[in-house]
């Protein structure tokens, strides 16, 4: 059986839900910081294929070509929303390259599929940028400002952040997500996992895969009830 880490996320949150709704699942974050992650994905690879980091004018161009792509010149009025969320797309993306991508050395990995066996379940997750230093650091983008302890109350992050540890063998891991202000600006918010937290991680994991194979299907009683569209279906 093979879970992915946003499967192993939704069936926490409540087993019930979980067995009645379709398997697929789409991704939560916006368009907007979708492309800034497929941008910095971009520079990332860009560094890592050619040893050179790309020129500001590249990044300008690939956000460009992402916002741009669908967007009729004719229609004044979108091409007039477009320009302004391509402006607040390259504000963030100017600071990240010239706080983050300019002054660091280390290697970054995009796009990395990590995958563990938990309780005769595969259990995997593409990681969005792994960079490799010490400790290695997990980067994400949002435009949904998080707290740190939301970060490490979400189980997908801490699995993510155990999946890392595994593949590169360390006993911590840290996750960086950076938020998308509303006017281009940048918000850092950073967790770190420690051993003790890594393992804490990786049995409750395993415990919620084996239920999943198990079968489990009850419904697990918290606010989200209110607006969940299978509470017909739960006799609590």
């Amino acid at each position: 059986m093979k879970l992915n880490l946003k499967q192993i996320k939704d069936a926490s949150r409540c087993f019930r839900r979980f067995r009645n709704q379709f398997p697929e699942w789409e991704d939560e974050r916006s368009e907007k910081a979708q492309i800034a992650m497929r941008v910095i994905q971009k520079c990332h690879n860009r560094a890592m294929e050619t040893t050179f980091k790309p020129h500001w004018q590249t990044v300008l161009g690939w956000v460009d070509r992402e916002v741009f792509k669908d967007a009729d010149p004719n229609d004044t009025k979108k091409w007039k929303q477009q320009r302004i969320y391509s402006e607040r797309l390259l504000l963030f993306l100017s600071s990240w390259y010239k706080q983050t991508l300019l002054p660091n050395h280390s290697l970054a990995y995009s796009g990395l599929t990590l995958s563990e066996t938990v309780a005769d379940v595969l259990v995997e997750s593409t990681i969005p940028v792994i960079k490799v230093s010490e400790p290695p650091i997990i980067f994400t983008v949002s435009d949904v400002v998080t707290t740190a302890r939301q970060l490490y109350n979400d189980i997908e992050v801490r699995g993510q952040q155990w999946l890392v540890a595994k593949a590169l063998g360390v006993d911590s891991v840290c996750y960086q997500r950076l938020t998308i202000g509303p006017k281009g600006g940048i918000d850092d918010t950073t967790i770190y996992a420690s051993k003790k937290e890594l393992q804490g991680a990786e049995k409750m994991i395993s415990s919620i895969a084996r239920a999943i194979r198990q079968g489990a299907d009850y419904p697990i009683i918290s606010e989200q009830c209110n607006d969940c569209k299978f509470r017909k279906r739960c006799i609590i």
